[in-house]
């Protein structure tokens, strides 16, 4: 009987601390801790017009409708939908991030058409 070798393959993964600056994973993870921090900076001071008003409303009419009913009524659905509809995109700032941000738009055979088309493609 002959005896067989065998043959292993390992992989010793070793880490170090300047991978945090040298991979690309960690690029990525550091370019989106970078926009939520700038974003926070943006959005964070410049609150819609009115937003503490409604805030306020809104939070009165779930008070009063809680004390009223044990169960949810009407208003109390329409105040939390007020809530829910205050964006930071509403703000005229955030409205122009949004056009620079938003999904790009369709195309047929050039791909740069999705961002920029003259007039004249445009028309046709």
């Amino acid at each position: 009987m002959k005896k067989e070798k065998q043959q292993y393959v390992t992989c010793e993964a070793k880490t170090s601390l300047s991978d945090l600056w040298k991979l690309e994973d960690y690029w990525a993870i550091w370019l989106g801790f970078i926009l939520l921090i700038i974003s926070m900076f943006i959005y964070f001071p410049l609150k819609p017009e009115g937003t503490d008003e409604k805030i306020a409303k809104a939070n009165a009419i779930l008070q009063t409708e809680s004390d009223k009913a044990p169960f949810k009524t009407i208003e109390w659905y329409k105040a939390v939908d007020l809530k829910k509809s205050l964006k930071a995109t509403s703000s005229p700032i955030g409205q122009k991030i949004k056009e620079f941000t938003n999904k790009p738009h369709g195309w047929n055979l050039n791909p740069l058409d999705a961002f920029f088309m003259t007039e004249s493609k445009t028309n046709a």
